[in-house]
């Protein structure tokens, strides 16, 4: 529907997005919050899981870094994995209209692509995106 509108629909290849920290770029989201185990089978065995929803950045360097106003120690970002990916998606997005490709980062590790959007029509846009997906051996 929204295509016969006029709007554009791409596919974005989600590949390392809820995992990368959209701040600094370079480091990578990791678990660190400890919660009850959700799953009462279970909690005989395992009382205590890590949360795949809470994440922070392990990068020393991250500019998402946030000061504590009572000690002035820096901490890390703690960001929602479904936020980190929608932020990404945003990097992917600003990538393919400047560039015309997805930023490294966001590739997989031995292909090389010159973008992972696809137009649902394959057709070339009028704003110049890639519409094929190429790939170099």
């Amino acid at each position: 529907m929204l295509v016969k509108l006029g709007f554009r629909h791409l596919h974005i290849d989600e590949y390392l997005t809820s995992t990368m920290c959209p701040y600094c770029e370079t480091g990578k989201l990791e678990k660190f919050l400890k919660v009850g185990n959700p799953q009462p089978h279970r909690r005989g065995v395992r009382p205590v899981i890590t949360s795949h929803a809470v994440l922070c950045c392990k990068n020393a360097t991250c500019i998402g870094r946030v000061a504590d106003r009572q000690s002035d120690l820096m901490h890390p970002r703690c960001l929602n994995r479904d936020l980190a990916a929608a932020m990404n998606f945003r990097h992917i997005a600003n990538g393919l209209q400047q560039n015309g490709a997805v930023p490294e980062r966001f590739q997989h590790g031995n292909r090389v692509r010159d973008n992972a959007a696809v137009p649902d029509n394959g057709e070339v846009p009028p704003d110049g995106f890639p519409a094929q997906r190429r790939r170099t051996d």
